[in-house]
Parts: C-alpha cells; structure tokens; sequence
C-alpha cells in the first residue's frame, strides 16, 4: 500500500536535497526548493503538518521569489538567517512526513489525524 502522503513526501525530499546540495548561496537554494513546493497544496499534507508547510510557503511568497532573465530562480529579499530558518524548517517537515511513512502510521479520511 503507497503512503497516502506520497506526494508531499517526494516533492519535500526533492526540495531538501535541492537544500543540501546547490552550490549557490542560501537565497538561490531556497529559491530552488520553492519551485519544487509550487507542486504541493495543503490537502497533500496530514492535517497536524499543514501548519508547517502553510508558514513555509507565506514565509517564501511574501519575500517575492522570481525568476530571472538568465532562468536562474532567486529570492532577492531573502536574508542568510531568514534563509536558513525557512531551509531548517523544510528540512524539519520532511523528516517528520518521512518519519511517519516509514511507521507506516494510517490517517482518519474524517478527521486527516493519525490513527491510534
């Protein structure tokens, strides 16, 4: 049986390797991984990790990520500190959606909660 958040925890992986490998400085990586997220709604998260993703996502929008003329994506109001907390918390969410497809745990179609 696939996790029933299967999409949410490919697009969040592709975002964090994005994070850990581009050899660009923080605002270019994050600017990456935000293309990535563009995939992702909130129904693709369980409902206890909608919060996280729902902060990460304004956190990038109202900072206006475009993209260039050469097609390089990038986040010109972006700060390193800024950066690296929004990068942190990507990574958080990934391996907290990772950790629960890997225990297998099954989700309330009423109220989208882990079951106990």
């Amino acid at each position: 049986m696939r996790f029933a958040h299967h999409k949410a925890r490919q697009k969040l992986g592709k975002a964090f390797h994005t994070l850990a490998i581009a050899p660009e400085e923080v605002r270019f990586r994050v600017a990456r991984a935000y293309v990535v997220l563009l995939h992702l709604k909130l129904d693709d998260f369980p409902s206890h990790l909608r919060p996280d993703f729902k902060w990460i996502m304004a956190e990038l929008e109202k900072r206006e990520p475009y993209q260039s003329g050469d097609g390089y994506w990038t986040i010109r109001r972006l700060k390193n500190p800024k950066g690296i907390e929004i990068a942190k918390r990507i990574a958080d969410l990934y391996y907290r959606l990772d950790d629960l497809a890997r225990h297998a745990i099954r989700f309330s179609p009423v109220t989208g909660l882990p079951e106990a």
